[in-house]
């Protein structure tokens, strides 16, 4: 193996040497030129790689964009048909609203209400002088008897008695 040099130190180095080390320094200028060249081509790749990202980028913020101004546009566009649909919203709630008085308006109602009581009434008057007159004419039937327990009307026939009874001979 071959000692470190001091640079503080004189070289005495032999020709062959010093011919050894110049053509060490051709391959590594050699090995520097090609990784370079690698270096140079890898990083024009990166280059081309970002730069298409960014078109990409681009491209996605346009939509994105477009999206926005859309949406801006639908709210626009509703703000304005609502705003345009109040003149005729207000006349469909004013033809319920009177459509809702009317349906709670019983003014006609009670008034037929009252001339059916009066003429009940009337009929009620006319028909209860004919019961009595009638109930006085009539005497011990069997329906137009009265009952034997107060509070109770007229007797009510039971089952066995409407039966019909077959004679025997």
């Amino acid at each position: 193996m071959a000692q470190p040099q001091n640079p503080n130190q004189p070289h005495n180095d032999t020709w062959e040497q010093t011919l050894r080390k110049m053509t060490e320094l051709g391959e590594l200028s050699a090995t520097m030129k090609d990784s370079t060249a690698k270096l140079s081509a890898k990083r024009n790749a990166m280059i081309q790689t970002v730069v298409s990202m960014q078109e990409k980028m681009k491209t996605i913020q346009s939509v994105i964009d477009k999206a926005k101004n859309e949406g801006n546009t639908a709210i626009t566009t509703c703000r304005k048909a609502i705003a345009d649909a109040g003149p005729q919203q207000k006349a469909k709630l004013d033809e319920l609203k009177n459509q809702i008085t009317q349906l709670s308006n019983f003014d006609e109602l009670e008034k037929n209400i009252k001339a059916l009581d009066g003429d009940i009434n009337r009929i009620t008057g006319v028909a209860g002088a004919a019961k009595t007159a009638l109930s006085g004419n009539q005497q011990g039937g069997y329906t137009y008897g009265k009952s034997r327990k107060k509070g109770k009307g007229r007797r009510k026939r039971t089952k066995k008695s409407r039966k019909k009874r077959s004679k025997k001979h």
